[in-house]
């Protein structure tokens, strides 16, 4: 029911509607378990939001991405929930992604029996958590100033260790090299604390922890050697791992210093010691949701916003769909690692794409027909589009770490509704439920049907 929730509160989609009631409804079935999967809610809504609202655009005169600008949620507006909305350009993904596909320039369709059309659509989610969510990390140098890096949060193949170790050498002052991620498996039995690995918030919420123990760290040197400089630690800097003082211009590289300390005057004694670094993270800000009214001051964090478009063609003879391109833009606050913003940007418009011909069949009785991979067909290599443009839109998010926030999940929750729109322009048909199957968009276009010969190879014939 948490998926229910989350589409509940964020009903209206990425649009500035200042009148609206929403409800929610959970329904249980008998089919297999309805669950947690990449978009949480927001691709099953925006599949009916981004068509509605090229309706609307079509039924006033609108230009479809021209009334996206128009009625696009913007920082500063109240939305559904009462909650203003933070800091976002959604505009600057609709203007990239219109110009990545020659949005309102003639196109020709490649054949005689090609039909070709173009479709935009755009989003919005926000991380779906309680308003507690805590991560924490702690980070410890080694004696040659290499630094260890633990966390809870988990490496699914998204690159959480990658910008961990990212933030934590930016916060430091020392090369990435220096940095290694706590390389066992997470384990709550020694790991730091995170809430989950989920709502694409690990970049921010485990960022923020890992920045906080990393500049923990960072003071606690700066004040060792301050003391042993005599000097005021903010005077004090640490670049590519060397103390420096802008002050005096003198010098103290970490090796060593970060474990065993510095000596006093006259070597009488030391201090310092091995320096280890804490850091936690909560929203406390977050508010939830007024259970009668669905109203909070603050209901979620933050929301991640993006646009696509998309450019294909159909074969009228066969009905078969073929993308030729999908142009992806989001808001990601800030990129910690744009190659890896990019990587998801790519795949999550392969995976949405798929999620718009994918079908889970049954029987009367509730049982799946094609319940294994052999026969519930994914796309594939061989059925990712010709071309794939992603952008990256920065408008740093106040609470993010260097006001980074997460594109995990959001970079396929409206793929199939701008391909439905793209479906539009070409056909002239609305596709108002999945799959987009050829079957379907071919009886669609001819609704008479085909004019099919029931005529027989004789018995002795080759073809019989």
């Amino acid at each position: 029911m948490n998926i229910a929730r989350a589409a509940g509160y964020s009903c209206t989609g990425p649009y500035d509607v200042p009148n609206v009631k929403g409800d929610s409804l959970c329904v249980y079935t008998n089919h297999p378990i309805g669950s947690a999967m990449r978009g949480f809610g927001m691709p099953e809504i925006h599949w009916a939001i981004e068509q509605v609202m090229d309706l609307l655009a079509e039924r006033t005169g609108i230009d479809a991405a021209e009334f996206r600008r128009r009625n696009c949620v913007r920082t500063g507006d109240v939305i559904l929930t009462g909650m203003t909305m933070p800091q976002s350009d959604l505009v600057a993904c609709i203007d990239k992604v219109t110009q990545a596909i020659g949005w309102g320039n003639p196109t020709t369709p490649s054949a005689a029996n090609k039909r070709r059309g173009k479709g935009i659509a755009i989003m919005w989610k926000a991380p779906a958590m309680p308003p507690n969510p805590g991560s924490s990390a702690i980070v410890r140098f080694n004696e040659d100033a290499t630094l260890n890096v633990y966390i809870g949060g988990q490496e699914l193949g998204q690159g959480a260790f990658t910008v961990a170790a990212q933030m934590a050498a930016e916060a430091l002052g020392i090369p990435y090299e220096w940095v290694r991620v706590s390389a066992n498996p997470v384990d709550t039995k020694y790991s730091p604390y995170e809430w989950q690995t989920v709502a694409s918030r690990i970049t921010w919420s485990m960022g923020n922890a890992v920045k906080a123990a990393a500049e923990d760290a960072r003071a606690k040197v700066l004040d060792i050697v301050a003391r042993y400089w005599n000097e005021d630690p903010a005077d004090l800097d640490i670049k590519n791992g060397i103390v420096v003082s802008y002050r005096s211009e003198r010098e103290q590289p970490l090796q060593k210093m970060v474990v065993y300390g510095l000596p006093n005057e006259n070597f009488e004694g030391w201090q310092g010691g091995p320096i280890v670094g804490s850091g936690k993270f909560m929203p406390t800000y977050v508010t939830g949701l007024d259970p009668e009214t669905g109203q909070g001051t603050r209901a979620v964090v933050h929301y991640t916003v993006g646009a696509q478009a998309v450019d294909l063609e159909v074969d009228t003879e066969t009905g078969a769909i073929e993308i030729l391109k999908i142009a992806s833009a989001y808001d990601v606050g800030k990129a910690i690692n744009p190659d890896l913003v990019m990587t998801q940007i790519e795949g999550g418009a392969v995976h949405g794409m798929s999620s718009a011909f994918e079908e889970l069949r049954f029987d009367k009785a509730g049982r799946p027909l094609n319940g294994s991979f052999v026969d519930y067909k994914i796309a594939t290599a061989k059925d990712a589009p010709r071309a794939i443009q992603g952008d990256i839109v920065e408008t740093p998010l106040e609470d993010g770490p260097w006001g980074a926030r997460g594109v995990g999940e959001h970079v396929m929750v409206q793929t199939a509704p701008a391909i439905a729109n793209a479906l539009y322009a070409a056909t002239g048909v609305r596709f108002t439920d999945l799959p987009l199957s050829s079957e379907k968009v071919y009886l669609a276009m001819n609704p008479e049907g085909p004019e099919l010969s029931c005529e027989l190879p004789a018995k002795d014939s080759p073809g019989a």
